[in-house]
């Protein structure tokens, strides 16, 4: 399986999915297995270098310019 965009953030693991930021600002989620899956993204909206980091029920991400931070309890 390839992805699309340029990748300098370390992936993370949560809840059996690979999390990858791109440089871009898309975060894709893929699942861990014999076999990679594509099972979802999201755009954080700005460019960013940084690995993602967990903390509760909440991922950060630190981008170029802001800290964003997705809650999982939101839609």
């Amino acid at each position: 399986m390839e992805l699309d965009g340029e990748f300098y953030a370390s992936p993370i693991v949560c809840e059996g999915a690979l999390l990858l930021l791109d440089r871009d600002g898309a975060m894709t989620a893929v699942k861990a297995g014999p076999a990679l899956k594509k099972i979802g993204a999201r755009a954080v909206g700005r460019s960013g270098n940084a690995s993602p980091a967990i903390a509760g029920n909440r991922l950060f991400v630190r981008t170029d310019k802001a800290l964003v931070c997705l809650d999982r309890s939101t839609p």
